[in-house]
């Protein structure tokens, strides 16, 4: 990932650890968002894994 200035804007970043951007591979990751979502914090980035 790149270095971004997280502190400029009121925001959360997520990023999900995937090959592919195909639907199919994207919904995988659904519950492991749903799970985490709760922990965000503003002006910081998140990888979420399939595990």
């Amino acid at each position: 990932m790149f270095q971004q200035n997280l502190d400029k804007y009121p925001v959360s970043i997520v990023v999900l650890n995937c090959v592919t951007s195909k639907i199919e591979e994207l919904i995988s990751f659904i519950p492991n968002f749903l799970y985490q979502i709760t922990e965000f914090k503003k002006h910081t980035a998140h990888l979420i894994n399939k595990d």
